[in-house]
Formats: structure tokens, sequence, C-alpha cells
């Protein structure tokens, strides 16, 4: 039996992997004012491509054929199986394919992890804001308060911009 053969199964199993794997680093990225952009970056440049990599080590044509068969996403880049053995390019192609598939998962998962991270940020700041309320608005307190709310809202206003580009 092949890992591929229910192939959206498989692939939302491994993109939870990734999700778990770097979700810390992905959401950092985000609180530092990373773009939508930035993010599908930090997973395309070499996480997601190593995962499917290391994925792939024995995969074989009935494995290829059954991600062509499945995806709704093949690839049509004949220029990156180009002069390959017809064996060959299928798995090549069947591997850029999964890969695709697993970028597009992993950055959908990351959406509802980022969504579940706005709404911590919005529960801290509903309750940074209380304990201001309790302060002395003449003490040093006051005024680090205040800046712990407005660094809550900056990292609330770049989750929200990040979100807008899903």
């Amino acid at each position: 039996m092949s890992q591929f053969e229910n192939y959206y199964g498989y692939v939302g199993e491994e993109a939870d992997s990734i999700v778990s794997e770097y979700k810390q680093e992905a959401i950092e990225l985000v609180l530092d004012g990373g773009s939508y952009d930035d993010l599908c970056q930090f997973f395309q440049d070499s996480r997601v491509h190593e995962w499917a990599d290391n994925d792939f080590i024995y995969v074989d044509l009935l494995d290829s054929a059954q991600i062509l068969d499945q995806s709704d996403e093949v690839e049509t880049d004949s220029g990156l199986w180009e002069g390959q053995e017809p064996r060959e390019a299928i798995k090549t192609q069947a591997f850029f394919t999964y890969r695709r598939d697993l970028e597009i998962t992993v950055i959908e998962k990351m959406e509802s992890e980022l969504q579940n991270e706005r709404e911590r940020l919005e529960i801290k700041l509903g309750e940074e804001q209380n304990a201001l309320e309790h302060l002395d608005e003449e003490s040093d307190e006051y005024e680090e308060q205040e800046e712990k709310i407005a660094d809550i809202e900056q990292q609330i206003e770049y989750v929200d911009d990040v979100l807008s580009d899903f």
C-alpha cells in the first residue's frame, strides 16, 4: 500500500507536522513585522522543500502516479524534468506537484494558527489594559504598562496585515 493512496489525507498529516515543527518561528516572524510573502518564503525556501525531499527518498513510480492522479494542482512546468528518462520525469513531476500541494496546505494551516495567535493577543491586550486601570497615572509602572499595550497592539496589527492577504 502506498503512503499516497489517500493523497490529500497524507498531505494534511505532513503539513500538520511541518506546522507543528515551525509554528513558533513562523509566528515570531509575523509578530516582528513579517508580511504574508515573508511567511510563504519562510516555508518555501527550505522547510517544505527539504521535507518533501526527505519524503521522496523511497517514492516509486506507483506512488508518483497516485500523486499525479489525485492532485488538483499537477505541476506543468516541463522544464523541471526536461531531458530526463520518462520514469524519472514522472517522479520529478510528482515531486514538484507534491511539494506545491504541501506548501499550499501548510500556508492554509498557518492561517488558522495566526487566527489563534490573534485571539491570544486580544486576551493578553485585555488583561494588560485591565492592569493599567489599576495603576497611578503618574507612576513609572503606568508608562511601562502603556508600552506593553502599544507593543501588543502593534503585534495584532502585524497579524491582521498577514491575515488580510489569505
